[in-house]
């Protein structure tokens, strides 16, 4: 480590790799006395060529929670901005709630809705339950049952509570393209139990309600 801070201290001015390394070496102490500040200092310059995911979602982060920077959340926002940008999957759900809470930017329902669906296509199941109530309210979106459906499914398939919830109030229901019927009633229970074994406040509710 001690050979990797030499190395990575010459050559800081002209690579960004050395500058993003040389950050993370001062971030965890390897080798040197760790120091937040001057870790913050070198991936900040590799973060600013744009292209380094790893410098970029670091500096998101430590803007975000003010480690060895001051905590800005507009910087936090750009740099999740960048790091989404360039394809980093991590990113996406971040970027989707912050346009949707107003976080370092002003809100956007078009662009949280956007992010969102490319979070729950990259597998976040927590996006697919947000993009399901974006399509079934009409935030950011056209009003879309169907779309609703599909993606209140897809993340209960995933075990997420409030879609297991969602999507047993569509088979109770008859919404979303289900019919009222014993067979939708059967299944809309099973899911509002799953719903309230995953620890869902209102499904345990609900379940008591119809007897369940």
């Amino acid at each position: 480590w001690v050979l990797a801070f030499r190395y990575c201290t010459k050559e800081a001015d002209t690579s960004t790799i050395a500058q993003r390394n040389l950050g993370l070496i001062y971030s965890e102490g390897y080798g040197v006395e760790r120091n937040d500040r001057l870790a913050a200092v070198n991936l900040a310059a590799a973060a600013e060529s744009g292209e380094d995911t790893i410098a970029v979602v670091e500096m998101a982060k430590r803007y975000d929670t003010g480690r060895g920077v001051a905590v800005d959340q507009v910087k936090a926002t750009r740099f999740y901005h960048i790091a989404a940008n360039l394809g980093v999957k991590l990113a996406f759900p971040i970027v989707a709630r912050r346009y949707d809470e107003g976080i370092g930017i002003e809100k956007n329902p078009e662009e949280a809705a956007r992010w969102y669906e490319r979070a729950a296509t990259a597998m976040d199941v927590p996006s697919m339950t947000r993009l399901a109530a974006a399509y079934d309210k009409g935030w950011g979106v056209k009003k879309d049952e169907a779309k609703a459906t599909l993606w209140y499914t897809n993340a209960a398939q995933h075990q997420e509570p409030e879609a297991e919830y969602q999507l047993a109030l569509r088979l109770l229901n008859g919404r979303g393209g289900f019919r009222k019927s014993e067979k939708e009633r059967t299944a809309g229970m099973g899911w509002l139990r799953r719903a309230a074994e995953h620890g869902h406040e209102e499904a345990r509710k609900e379940l008591a309600r119809r007897g369940g």
